[in-house]
């Protein structure tokens, strides 16, 4: 998931189900996990203002989020 999208590791480990679009072909970037000291913690994702940034990816690579 991480090298077929491109996006950030602390997107890539804040990847929900909820927010894979299977219609559409595409994942949702909501959340990004943010170190705090010793510990992490999810943060909601500003990037594009109060919507999610959305990722289209290719069937193969929703093939094997619906096999996963």
């Amino acid at each position: 998931m991480y090298a077929s999208t491109g996006v950030r590791r602390s997107e890539a480990l804040a990847m929900k189900w909820y927010l894979v679009n299977w219609g559409e072909g595409c994942i949702e970037l909501g959340w990004v996990v943010v170190e705090e000291g010793h510990a992490y913690r999810l943060r909601k994702l500003t990037k594009d203002g109060d919507d999610n940034a959305r990722i289209y990816v290719d069937q193969p690579v929703m093939n094997v989020l619906k096999w996963q």
